[in-house]
């Protein structure tokens, strides 16, 4: 199975597409075309509403604000910063996000103290935009806090992404038609796609079933599936193309897996087969993505190199990135610290603890934008006394749950 967003200025669906031959009348290859019908009106529709855009709106300006002023520094409760008047100033430029109507953190008597006011209008800021802000990081409440997706959209606006005017009256009721009717059909195919989905592909009888697919990170995709109970071992298979050639990815005795290294925007087919009593199975049925992940750094590895020290390197397929930065949390998936930046793939953290977790993840910065969290990297600190090491007691039991070794 494989997911796909379709986004633009007007709506967002979410498809699940899977390889099995038919329902309802519909094969697969009927159901893709359809949507690929749809795509084809959406990008009308959008065209259209672009010219709307360029013919009959004003960008939004802020003329209180420099020119060339750009969002860089995280801001939270009791800062008290000229980021967060320049925050204020935005948040109360639209009327659903605005501080208050007077007094102090109105609309033209914006302050640099960050308070509970300008708190609550940016959780309504980042649950107005929460498809680019919250839903990139796996949340869905607002934290409060302006971090690396809420400064992109506050500089998005500064750069005169959000425009102002009414569009016409008899269009706009087109537009909302016409966007009714593609919401309506997307509905009706999703269902059929469910279904698709709880059906299965002629596989040997041998094989594991109920194979899913998700993207987990910057090429990084988790794998689960239904196995026999007396089989020994699985093993993941990945290729390029439909049916093979497949190569081997890994060997797991769980029913589930990670496949790490695959390329941006390429697309993969994944099978899995199972071993029992020494002999493998057939393949089971085969599920597919386009890896279309935002590029993060990857492959973080760490290493003990003194007392209270690790030291971080990793990789980036990415040229021109400007900085690297370092974040680490003692929680899974944090709250994360940003720990320090640099320009070359390493870094070295101090200050740790003996027999801590520490979890990290990194990001890289080009032309000025911050890319979203790497995958996270989690380890102990090894202590290193006299040429050798005490590792964290369960280090090995928290490595296997959180499956990091497939």
């Amino acid at each position: 199975m494989f997911k796909k967003l379709f986004t633009g200025a007007i709506m967002s669906v979410l498809f699940f597409l899977v390889a099995v031959p038919s329902v309802d009348g519909m094969t697969e290859t009927e159901i893709r075309g359809e949507l690929n019908d749809i795509k084809e009106r959406l990008e009308v529709l959008l065209e259209d509403v672009k010219y709307f855009v360029e013919e009959g709106y004003v960008k939004a300006t802020f003329p209180r604000i420099p020119d060339g002023f750009r969002f860089k520094t995280h801001m939270r409760f009791r800062d008290y910063l000229i980021d967060v008047k320049y925050m204020q100033i935005i948040l109360n430029a639209s009327p659903d996000t605005r501080l208050i109507e007077q007094g102090v953190g109105s609309p033209g008597n914006e302050v640099k103290r960050f308070g509970n006011l300008t708190k609550n209008a940016l959780e309504k800021f980042q649950q107005k935009y929460a498809t680019e802000i919250l839903y990139p990081w796996g949340i869905t409440q607002p934290t409060g806090i302006a971090e690396i997706q809420t400064l992109k959209k506050l500089n998005k606006i500064l750069d005169g992404e959000v425009v102002i005017k009414i569009m016409d009256p008899e269009r706009r009721a087109e537009i909302r038609e016409e966007v009714l009717e593609i919401a309506r059909r997307l509905r009706e195919l999703r269902k059929k796609i469910d279904e698709l989905d709880d059906q299965e592909e002629e596989v040997p009888s041998d094989a594991p079933t109920n194979l899913r697919a998700a993207i987990v990170g910057y090429g990084e995709v988790r794998l689960t599936w239904r196995g026999d109970r007396d089989a020994e071992y699985f093993v993941g298979y990945k290729a390029t193309r439909s049916g093979g050639p497949y190569v081997e990815v890994g060997v797991t005795e769980n029913t589930y897996g990670m496949v790490t290294g695959l390329e941006y925007g390429r697309r993969y087919y994944f099978t899995v087969t199972q071993v029992i009593d020494g002999k493998e199975s057939g393949h089971s049925r085969e599920v597919s993505l386009t890896m279309d992940v935002e590029p993060t750094p990857f492959n973080i590895s760490a290493e003990a190199t003194d007392v209270g020290e690790l030291t971080l390197e990793w990789e980036s397929d990415q040229p021109n990135v400007e900085k690297f930065s370092i974040y680490r949390a003692i929680d899974p998936e944090g709250p994360y610290t940003l720990r320090g930046t640099n320009t070359r793939e390493v870094f070295r953290d101090t200050g740790l603890s003996l027999y801590t977790i520490y979890y990290y993840t990194i990001t890289q910065t080009i032309d000025g934008e911050e890319s979203n969290l790497s995958s996270e990297y989690v380890d102990s600190w090894f202590y290193n006394w006299r040429g050798g090491t005490q590792p964290h007691p369960q280090k090995e039991k928290i490595l296997e749950d959180l499956d990091y070794t497939y």
